[in-house]
This record gives structure tokens, C-alpha cells and sequence, in this order.
């Protein structure tokens, strides 16, 4: 196979650049574990290049930190995105109740400089300016000499690596949203209990996403799959490959990054694809499948999610979805007719921030935080479907209630005359309920207006006008809007999902919370809906709009 060529652009950091491939950087992944002896084998190899030429010492915690970082590097390889690391000593100040510790400053810098001059890595070094407070971590890469090793040691079919949860279920952040620690107490051994409870329960149960092959998804969750399959943070249950459809649509597609000018399709029991160069046909290697009835269910399935995620086809084969201008396809066109993913990490953990448990304390970490809305409702638990409450328009009632306002209106019908306004103005309402102030939320609508490709001036005073507006119509809470006030809602709100959570665990029922909203099976929506309205009114002294998405 021939090795995937990285971009080479001087100015990947310019502003004018932020979709660049350097911008899909991530950060290195420090519960990505492996299970592999060949993976350790070239691990042990390159440990002993590092302490024969670079002068660091032999230590257990720097060859298992090695051993993190080549295994997101093999990740990013495969996955096609960089890492992004801090040269900043103060981001490795992590207390010990966080565990990881070998993930320290001097062995993170002196491992990477030591791969980059064992030319096992390509670096793009980071910046900071104090000016305008923008900067960029430093971004690093397999480089062609590191990706030939793990050629020869790791089939690309082959699962490797597996996802754990966090050491620590509590995580308390400081305004710079670093990891700080803390003093435990009655509050805190609570909603670890509680946390720790429902993380033993969920586990338990078997999560997965039934996803219709004629729908349309984001292929940014297409490619995500094969990020999270690498990782382990997900499993394929079943899937099926119509051959005659892949053969259709794929035939005669250049793919330049493997080499490959044409596929085609050929129904045996060795393989379901070959790569055509200018040579002719070459049977892949990594492809070891069986077929039935012209339908293949896969032995070898992260090969096959490897192969269909590549660029070039899911650029080929998307449309943009005129509802929400996101890059869509059907696994249809990629000659998928069956897809069932099952949820490997419904662990979560809470966040609180600002040096405080007054701020923040929302759940993170779960799989199916990440999935895009409209898939969720493709959900099943324990083999059976699914429904979606959601509070509606949380923080705008919440800021209404603190008044002792009773507000049950739509928030944006008065302001809106068609879905893209409506679109339009539940970002104005975000951004003003969270940002410090007015220039940081015209900055924060800017940014949100072009990532989200709403057609609106970008202006300093067509934002502005857009912000006053909103505000003028919901005058009673004018005082909270770009205070920053957003946090506290958060603190609020993560109690309330504390609290349902609990009572959902003593039942015996599995739940999955998504901030303001929450998945059951089908068969609860109605005790679902009156504890979501008998928690919240516990708290606010109002009853909140509950709506099923």
C-alpha cells in the first residue's frame, strides 16, 4: 500500500486555514489502550533507539508513555489527523487523583523530540500570541519511516487497542480549563457514589445504533466510526455489503492516496475488493471475507470501514443537506445495506469548572454524547427502541423562572419567520447566555455563524443588532444576557440530571442523558416525562415544557 502523503503547507495555521488537514489535530488520547504483542514488539524496538541516542534515561513510566504515543499516532495514521500537543509546562500540572503519571512535561517534550530525530515523526511547532490571545498547540505525524513499521508489524483489519474510563469520575477545571484538585467532601463522595452507580449499572446493559441505510448522515460521523472502531470505543455488531452496489458505484474511482485507479468487485470467498494500478488488478491483502446470497457480512469489518471512509469516496458520493447545509450520504451509496453499532463507552464522568462545584457539572464522556441528534433516535437498548425527552429551550426558561416569570411561550417565535432565522436565533441565544460579554459573545456568534454556514452578515454591527434584538424580546432576563451566567445554568441543570439518573438506577432502568435531554426505552416515556417535570420543579418551582424529539 502506498503511504498516505500528509499535506505540506507553510501556512496550515492562518486564520484563513482553520478547516485545513492540521486543524483536525487531537490532542493525545491517554485512555487508548493496547492489547497487541507485535504492537509491543516495535514499541520495546524504538524504546531502545530513544535511550541509545538521545540520552534519556531507562524508566518505566517513559517507555509506558511511548507506548501512548505511538499508539495515537498509529490511530491518527489510520484516521487520518495529526496530534496536537502542548509545549507549555504548566498544561502537564495534573494532580495525582487524575492518575497518569507519566504523562509529565519532560518526557512528553523528550519523547517527541527524540521521535522526531530518530525521523519518526514531522512536526508543525505551535505558537502563542498574547496580543490577540489565538495560538495553536504543536501538531506531529507519523512520518513515512514510522508508518513502514507499523505496515510491517499491524494489519490495518486488525483490532488493536481498547478504551477505558477515566481514573477519576470527578474532574474540577480552573478558568484556564485546566485539571486542579480538590478536597473531598460530603458533595463530592455523593455524586461520586451516584456517578459510580450508574456507570456499574450502564455498563451492563447493551447499547446500540440501528442505523437505516437509506438515511442520510453526516459523513463526519462516517468518519468517525472508524476513529472510534480503532479506539475501541465502539464495536460493529453486524454489518452487510450489497457487492453489486458497491461494484456499481465504485468502479472506475481514483483514489490516489493508495494507488488504486479502479475497484472491482468480485463475488468469492477470498476477498470483496481489488485494487486495479497500472499493473492490473491486485487482490488486497488485509480483505478475508465470506459472502451469501450476493451479501457479504464481514470477518474482517474495520478493513472494510478503513476502505469506505476514505475521502475521495465520501466527497464523490455526499450531497449538502439544504436543511442544515451539513455534508451528508447514504450508507446505501457506499454499498452498505445493513449497519449496527454497538456502544463500547457509556461511562460518564462530570465537570466542574471555574475552581468551584458551583459551576458546570455536566455529564461527559459516553459514545452516544457524540452521535448527532438525529441518529440517536436510531438507539436501542437491550433490543428495544427508544424515545427522546428534551426540556425545550432550557436556559431561557430557567433565566425566566429565576425571576419567577411562569414562561411556557416558543423563545423564538416572535423573532423568527423561517427556519433558517429560527436556526439562526437558538445560536444567538446560546452565545448570549454563556459569553462574559457583548464582545466576546460578537466574536462567538462570528465564529458560530461561519462553522454552522448561516447566511448573515458577519459584521461587527449586523451582530450586534441580531444580539439586541434578542434581547429586547425577552426583556425580563435582559440583565443575565452576556453575563457569562451560562455556568451557573449548568451547575443548576447537571442536579437535576444527577437526580433523575439516581432514580432511574434504583428502578432498574436503563438511561442515557444528553445535557438537556434523555433516552429511555420506549416503554418508559411516561414515567421518564413526570420524573424529568417532578425533578425540575423540585428545583425551580415552576413546571418545565417537556417535548419528544
Amino acid at each position: 500500500m502506498k503511504k498516505i502523503e500528509t499535506p505540506n503547507q507553510p501556512n496550515l495555521f492562518l486564520p484563513d486555514a482553520k478547516k485545513s488537514w492540521l486543524e483536525s489535530a487531537k490532542d493525545i488520547d491517554v485512555y487508548q489502550h493496547i492489547n497487541s504483542n507485535s504492537f509491543n514488539e516495535f514499541n520495546d524496538l524504538i524504546y531502545q533507539q530513544i535511550l541509545e541516542t538521545s540520552g534519556i534515561k531507562n524508566n518505566t513510566r517513559t517507555k509506558q508513555l511511548l507506548n501512548k504515543i505511538l499508539l495515537n499516532l498509529w490511530s491518527g495514521y489510520i484516521c487520518y489527523y495529526p496530534l496536537m500537543y502542548s509545549r507549555n509546562r504548566s498544561h502537564y500540572r495534573l494532580p495525582a487523583r487524575y492518575g497518569n503519571r507519566y504523562y509529565k512535561y519532560r518526557r512528553v517534550i523528550n519523547i517527541m523530540g527524540a521521535l522526531k530525530k530518530l525521523e519518526y515523526i514531522n512536526e508543525k511547532i505551535g505558537y502563542f500570541n498574547k496580543e490577540d490571545g489565538i495560538g495553536r498547540k504543536t501538531r506531529a505525524y507519523a512520518s513515512n519511516k514510522l508508518i513502514d513499521i507499523f505496515d510491517t508489524h499491524l494489519d490495518i483489519g486488525t483490532k488493536i487497542s481498547y478504551y477505558q474510563q477515566p481514573d477519576e469520575i470527578i474532574h474540577l477545571k480552573d478558568k484556564d480549563k485546566e485539571l486542579i484538585d480538590y478536597r473531598e467532601n460530603t458533595f463530592t463522595q455523593n455524586i461520586r457514589e451516584n456517578l459510580t452507580e450508574y456507570n456499574n449499572f450502564i455498563g451492563k446493559q447493551n447499547i446500540k445504533i440501528d442505523i437505516p441505510c437509506s438515511y442520510p448522515i453526516q459523513t463526519d460521523f462516517i468518519k468517525d466510526i472508524k476513529c472510534n472502531l480503532n479506539k475501541g470505543i465502539i464495536d460493529i455488531e453486524s454489518m452487510e455489503i450489497d457487492l453489486q452496489e458497491n461494484y456499481d458505484r465504485h468502479i472506475e474511482t481514483d483514489i490516489p492516496e493508495l494507488n488504486i485507479k479502479e475497484i472491482q468487485i468480485e463475488y468469492n470467498k477470498n476477498s470483496i475488493l481489488n485494487y486495479k494500478d497500472k499493473k492490473g488488478f491486485i487482490q488486497s491483502p488485509y480483505l478475508h471475507n465470506y459472502y451469501n446470497n450476493k451479501k457479504q457480512i464481514n470477518s474482517n469489518i474495520q478493513t472494510i470501514i478503513n476502505v469506505i471512509t476514505k475521502n475521495v469516496f465520501l466527497d464523490d458520493l455526499s450531497f449538502i443537506d439544504k436543511h442544515d447545509n451539513k455534508q451528508k450520504i447514504t450508507l446505501n451509496e457506499l454499498g452498505i445495506t445493513k449497519l449496527v453499532i454497538e456502544n463500547k463507552f457509556s461511562f460518564l464522568y462530570r465537570v466542574f469548572n471555574n475552581c468551584s462545584f458551583d459551576f458546570g457539572g455536566r455529564f461527559y464522556g459516553a459514545f452516544h454524547l457524540g452521535i448527532p441528534k438525529d441518529l440517536r433516535l436510531f438507539t436501542h437498548i437491550n433490543e428495544n427502541p427508544i424515545i427522546e425527552l428534551d426540556y425545550s429551550a432550557l436556559h431561557i426558561r430557567m433565566l425566566y423562572h429565576k425571576e419567577k416569570i411562569r414562561y411556557s411561550d416558543d423563545p423564538y417565535e416572535i423573532l423568527c419567520n423561517s427556519h433558517d432565522e429560527r436556526k439562526m436565533y437558538k445560536l444567538v441565544q446560546l452565545i448570549s447566555i454563556n459569553a462574559k460579554n457583548k464582545e466576546k459573545a460578537i466574536q462567538a456568534m462570528r465564529d458560530q455563524f461561519r462553522k454552522n454556514n448561516i447566511n448573515h452578515k458577519l459584521t461587527n454591527e449586523a451582530l450586534y443588532s441580531l444580539l439586541e434584538k434578542f434581547k429586547t424580546a425577552h426583556k425580563p432576563i435582559e440583565k443575565y444576557l452576556t453575563s457569562g451566567v451560562g455556568i451557573e445554568l449548568q451547575n443548576t441543570d447537571s442536579h437535576i440530571t444527577d437526580n433523575i439518573l439516581n432514580s432511574f438506577v434504583k428502578d432498574g432502568i436503563p438511561i442515557l442523558p444528553v445535557h438537556d435531554s434523555f433516552i429511555v426505552e420506549a416503554g418508559c416515556e411516561g414515567l421518564l416525562w413526570k420524573r424529568m417535570a417532578e425533578e425540575y420543579e423540585k428545583v425551580m418551582g415552576f413546571e418545565p415544557v417537556i417535548e419528544k424529539k
